[in-house]
């Protein structure tokens, strides 16, 4: 073989060599972005749960006292309704009897 065919496959060598590093370090800087992006996806979307969590606790934490005031005041009506009615049950007795 010729020094110039040997020269041409060294160098073909080299250059396939070249484009193989080049392609692996691409390749690898491509999956490290992938997963740091990934993860940075992962843990602001897990801290924005937790916020919507905190929120959704505090709604029927609230809803809870919105419902047992509701309830305390249906039942303070209903009390002031029995009352009328017994008295005017009284008064009709009176009027009527």
């Amino acid at each position: 073989m010729s020094t110039t065919k040997k020269t041409k496959k060294v160098a073909l060598k080299t250059r396939v060599n070249t484009a193989f590093n080049a392609t692996k370090k691409a390749i690898k800087n491509t999956n490290d972005f992938a997963l740091t992006t990934t993860e940075e996806f992962v843990t602001e979307s897990l801290n924005i749960a937790e916020q919507w969590q905190n929120v959704a606790k505090k709604a029927i934490n609230g809803g809870f006292k919105l419902s047992s005031g509701q309830q305390d005041l249906m039942f303070e009506a209903l009390e002031t309704v029995k009352g009328q009615i017994t008295y005017s049950k009284k008064r009709a007795k009176k009027l009527f009897a």
